[in-house]
């Protein structure tokens, strides 16, 4: 049985897979080949569970998209107001009952995940936790290959701003696909050291700088907001950060041509409104959730 925890899993010929089916899945949705094709009927049958203890937009929409165009019946439990009620494992010794047939799963710890996996044998997919977002790093990928046709190789990808679980997803598809990859970040908050090791070990070309000369002329910049759900705005965090703001400047004085954000955004934070309405592959990449995702659904049920 397949599950979706962490793309550190899988081998680059599979993630290479998953963007080819993606893509094949979008071009054919959009044609009258739709109705003729396997697609439509890949969860024919399939409860889904949609198991969400953060608040959502696009995971919550696109997923829920994802399992009706291929035929099965998503249900959606928010437990984001009952967390803490009951451990992790009663819960998913309750959803083993009741006959479900997957688990897509946005939480807030990568063990909860684990629990799923260990005591329902369903596929479980990672739709976000403290570690890891491996269907947006699906979609990140599957969005800079449309923007700049470029071979994986060839492709040059920063991310800037405070590492997290996106950072770390991008870092693990840089290294499972050969992509230059560097993470700009003020020198006080670094990715996850074992983590940047091991993909280092795969691809030399993946580096942490706090310089923001060490990313010009790359194809990509990548932002993410700087406070996370939850978390409390505190001042000096955002005053360290703030030379690592996406804004018009930094773009030119770079030479960067494409700016991609996981969204939410904070709107002239980490990102400027001006860039935001000049570069409209942030929606590109948004959309492309939908797709990356029902190839990710296609490759654990078909």
């Amino acid at each position: 049985m397949r599950n979706l925890l962490t793309l550190m899993d899988y081998s680059t010929e599979t993630i290479e897979k998953l963007i080819i089916d993606a893509h094949a899945i979008k071009e054919t949705k959009q044609t009258s080949a739709w109705s003729k094709c396997s697609y439509p009927y890949i969860l024919e049958g399939k409860n889904i569970l949609l198991y969400f203890e953060k608040p959502s937009l696009r995971t919550h929409l696109t997923f829920e998209m994802a399992v009706r165009n291929l035929g099965g019946n998503p249900i959606y439990f928010d437990n984001s107001k009952q967390m803490g009620r009951e451990p992790d494992v009663d819960i998913a010794k309750n959803i083993a009952r009741w006959g479900l047939d997957g688990i897509v799963a946005r939480v807030f710890s990568q063990t909860t995940l684990e629990t799923f996996m260990k005591y329902t044998n369903v596929p479980v997919i990672n739709a976000l936790s403290d570690l890891y977002h491996p269907c947006q790093a699906l979609a990140d990928y599957m969005t800079m290959k449309e923007l700049t046709g470029k071979n994986w190789k060839d492709l040059k990808l920063a991310y800037i701003g405070e590492p997290n679980n996106v950072s770390n997803s991008l870092m693990i598809m840089a290294a499972k696909l050969g992509t230059t990859f560097t993470i700009c970040c003020p020198a006080s908050m670094s990715p996850d050291y074992l983590l940047l090791k091991q993909c280092q070990k795969l691809n030399p070309n993946i580096k942490v700088s706090c310089f923001i000369e060490d990313i010009k002329d790359f194809d990509v910049i990548y932002g993410d907001t700087w406070y996370s759900m939850g978390d409390e705005y505190t001042p000096n965090k955002a005053l360290i950060l703030q030379a690592y703001q996406i804004n018009k400047a930094l773009l030119t004085a770079l030479n960067i041509p494409y700016v991609l954000h996981c969204l939410p955004c904070h709107r002239d934070q980490e990102i400027t409104d001006e860039v935001i309405q000049e570069h409209p592959e942030i929606y590109q990449l948004a959309e492309n959730r939908l797709w990356t995702e029902m190839s990710v659904l296609h490759y654990l049920f078909y």
